[in-house]
């Protein structure tokens, strides 16, 4: 919860939500490999957390499904090995360097529905 907590607060990295956190009442007991570690974690159970977060936002408020928008982007990597989901795809930059590309739902209000991690190419 701690890096969920620091990226809405002070957006940044993983390192960066790290030290943001050492100024909370309760500053985390955990190091940086261990976020890192997890990470895997996450990714694998991303359906799953997604749809109860969506599910639990609808506790808080209403959603608008008048309107759905989406969109993509990519993300490049200063590496020269494309590996796992990072693959040389069409860069609009035309960067040389392998891609991620993220897909993301919003409402109408705004509001993250749901993303989606896919290969570059």
């Amino acid at each position: 919860m701690t890096l969920l907590y620091t990226r809405i607060l002070y957006p940044g990295s993983k390192q960066a939500a790290l030290a943001d956190a050492q100024t909370f009442l309760e500053p985390p007991s955990f190091q940086s490999h261990q976020i890192y570690r997890a990470l895997d974690v996450l990714a694998q159970e991303s359906d799953f957390i997604q749809a109860q977060l969506y599910k639990n936002s609808l506790k808080l408020r209403p959603r608008n499904h008048q309107v759905l928008y989406y969109d993509c982007t990519n993300y490049y990597f200063e590496i020269e090995q494309d590996s796992g989901n990072r693959k040389y795809g069409h860069s609009k930059e035309h960067r040389p360097n392998p891609l991620l590309q993220m897909g993301l739902f919003i409402d109408g209000d705004g509001l993250p529905l749901a993303f989606r991690i896919v290969p570059g190419n």
